[in-house]
């Protein structure tokens, strides 16, 4: 069975501080959560929240994800990599794009991830990869991750 898409949210909290020596000392903090979905999500279409269903790893009490809804809660007063990629899809029509969404603000966030399907003509191309997003959470936020465009096809084929 093969991912039909994956997150990654983290966040690095770094306190620089000098001892008496005068040794440069930094102490870290970090908190991570890892989710997938291991199964096909048809009927996706532009704004459609991916949900990932199966938490892998998580760390840290100041993120949370829903694996019902997709929803990805951040706390405030952190900064977070939010990560996101769905590494398969199936479609007849459209070349889909992926990209977190602040669901507080009701607003895109980050750089976009976009695909080409192996049929598109030879002068067309895409880097793919993961849509990422660095983002300081000023109160308690909530994220999803979503289809940016496309219509009609399945997450996970």
């Amino acid at each position: 069975m093969g991912v039909a898409g994956n997150l990654y949210a983290g966040n690095i909290f770094a306190n620089n501080f000098v001892t008496s020596s005068g040794t440069q000392m930094f102490n870290v903090a970090a908190s991570f959560a890892k989710y997938t979905r291991t199964t096909a999500q048809s009927g996706a279409a532009a704004n459609t929240v991916i949900v990932c269903n199966v938490q892998e790893n998580t760390y840290g009490s100041d993120i949370s994800v829903n694996t019902t809804t997709g929803q990805v809660t951040l706390q405030a007063g952190r900064t977070y990599r939010l990560r996101g990629g769905v590494p398969g899809w199936y479609t007849s029509a459209t070349r889909p794009s992926f990209c977190w969404y602040n669901e507080t603000a009701s607003a895109w966030i980050g750089e976009a991830a976009e695909a080409y399907a192996p049929s598109d003509a030879a002068q067309n191309g895409a880097l793919g990869g993961s849509a990422e997003c660095v983002f300081t959470a000023n109160a308690t936020t909530v994220v999803s991750f979503r289809v940016l465009s496309g219509s009609s096809f399945t997450l996970g084929a």
